[in-house]
């Protein structure tokens, strides 16, 4: 039973894409697409786009369904600004509506959510992600570079992703001060595993997963303790945004408000929760329900869940200091700074358990991201694929995709 939903829910990702783009290619179908969302902090001013399709004068009006009241201006365009408010003082998200209107009477509307990012970390807490909001390129207000393109194919063992390696949603800046890279649409081909199955042995991975949208879910950073490949530096630690380490200075690696950045070939890749992924998944209704977002590379799904009862990872930092290498307290900069302690949370070693999902009511093994360490799995309890075994896929990419994807999964 649980096979056979695996392969429904990916026939249906693709079914919904295939009636998007139908709808999309009708030529007598007035229609208006809102742009894609934004996450920002209070006082920001977002500009809002959409498109017009098969609506020659048409009456074009914004409007907020939800959140804290903003300002729009102009309200009657298809490009707007919104102000949002200063005196958000808690992470919320606004909702708004375009509607076109022919005076046929013949209407269409769509909606694009804004995230108000507010910190909320406790600074004495370092198992939690680090708040780089202060960073230039940290907001994700830049569209994709490309359009956006994945495709899947059910086969006998595995279901097949292809993608461009562009995400369907807003990102931080790029290049930014911590990194150097510019986004490209980079081919690449995944393949999960139809049939997973549990092992008595966990496997670690490099790129642990990817996303329903087939972007990577890459565990490691590339950089280490003078680049001696030991005492690798942990992507999201807060430890390393505030203190020196002995002799290691933490330099921001320049990671958005998804957890993620691009690798030198052009890749864009998370290593912690991505949020705009949720947003887009649910919405922008906030939810304190498990979010399926992707599968891992032994065919196992991946959530995100929010609210009281989310699972907390059982890895803990290490007491006292370090032996060698750059010397200095355990704070979190390092990936050895961490140590796994069975049953000081919820989830196991791979940031996993066995339990009842939305989508596996008979109950599954599923892994976690979390937003306390290790933010994302280190390790596989099935047999990974082989497509994720590879450190690198493909190169920079050609001119993309014409055609923006519907923004529904």
């Amino acid at each position: 039973m649980r096979i056979v939903g695996f392969a429904i829910i990916a026939c249906l990702l693709c079914a919904l894409k295939a009636n998007a783009y139908s709808a999309d290619l009708d030529p007598d179908t007035l229609s208006v697409v809102a742009d894609y969302g934004r996450i920002v902090l209070p006082g920001t001013q977002v500009q809002l786009n959409a498109t017009l399709t098969n609506g020659p004068g048409a009456r074009v009006v914004w409007r907020q369904v939800q959140g804290t009241e903003a300002t729009i201006s102009p309200a009657n365009a298809l490009q707007a600004t919104v102000s949002v408010p200063v005196n958000v003082n808690q992470a919320e998200t606004l909702l708004f509506e375009v509607r076109a209107e022919m005076e046929s009477g013949q209407q269409a509307s769509d909606t694009v959510w804004i995230e108000v990012y507010v910190p909320e970390q406790n600074p004495a807490d370092l198992t939690l992600v680090a708040d780089f909001s202060p960073k230039v390129g940290w907001e994700c207000n830049q569209d994709p570079v490309e359009v956006p393109e994945v495709q899947t194919r059910v086969l006998e063992n595995v279901i097949e992703y292809t993608t461009n390696g562009i995400p369907a949603h807003a990102t931080g800046m790029f290049p930014n001060r911590g990194n150097p890279n510019m986004i490209w649409s980079v081919p690449q081909t995944w393949r999960i595993p139809r049939n997973p199955e549990k092992t008595d042995t966990p496997t670690e991975m490099a790129v642990f997963g990817i996303t329903l949208e087939g972007i990577k879910l890459e565990r490691d950073t590339a950089e280490s303790y003078r680049n001696q490949r030991q005492w690798n530096y942990e992507a999201l630690t807060p430890g390393m945004a505030r203190r020196l380490s002995g002799n290691a200075r933490f330099e921001w690696l320049g990671t958005d408000c998804n957890n993620a950045h691009v690798q030198p070939t052009g890749i864009y890749h998370y290593h912690g929760v991505p949020h705009s992924l949720i947003n887009e998944l649910t919405s922008g209704v906030e939810s304190e329900e498990m979010v399926l977002v992707g599968y891992a590379a032994d065919g196992f799904p991946v959530y995100v869940a929010s609210g009281p009862n989310a699972p907390e990872g059982s890895w803990e930092l290490r007491q006292g200091t370090r032996e060698n290498g750059p010397g200095g307290e355990y704070d979190g900069t390092f990936r050895e700074d961490w140590q796994f302690v069975e049953g000081s949370g919820d989830l196991d070693l791979c940031n996993g358990r066995f339990g009842l999902t939305p989508e596996f009511p008979e109950g599954i093994y599923h892994y976690y991201l979390t937003n306390d360490y290790p933010y994302m799995p280190r390790c596989v309890w099935g047999t990974p694929d082989p497509s994720f075994r590879q450190r690198r896929a493909g190169g920079p990419g050609g001119p993309g995709f014409r055609r923006r994807p519907p923004r529904r999964f």
